[in-house]
């Protein structure tokens, strides 16, 4: 039954993909679709599936995204991108938090929904 629902979960996940992509808006460095693709491989960490660290291709993904994000701009519509993606995709905010830390990355991109976007 796990394997159904999480194979489900993925559908939706990237249907919601090809939401964001065919509604994106274009940043400099790295846009939210590109963002988001990149972090496809995080999905079933930051759901709460599967093992308590991320796997190595997540870990490539989000230092992808983090070496993208170069100006102040890129930064804040990046954390915008992730305070409105995450609830749609069933993202648990804790796991989301620590996802950097666990990957043994310094990101200036801050992924938790509770952070202001404009400091």
């Amino acid at each position: 039954m796990e394997k159904k629902m999480m194979g489900s979960s993925q559908g939706v996940f990237g249907v919601l993909i090809a939401m964001l992509v065919l509604s994106a808006n274009i940043v400099d460095a790295i846009t939210c679709p590109e963002a988001i693709t990149s972090l496809i491989t995080c999905h079933p960490f930051l759901v709460g599936f599967g093992a308590p660290k991320p796997p190595p291709l997540c870990c490539q993904g989000v230092k992808s995204v983090s070496d993208r994000a170069q100006t102040t701009q890129d930064r804040r519509d990046l954390c915008v991108c992730f305070k409105q993606a995450f609830p749609k995709f069933g993202i648990h905010p804790d796991r989301a938090k620590v996802l950097p830390h666990l990957c043994g990355i310094t990101t200036p991109v801050p992924i938790d929904t509770s952070v202001d976007c404009n400091r």
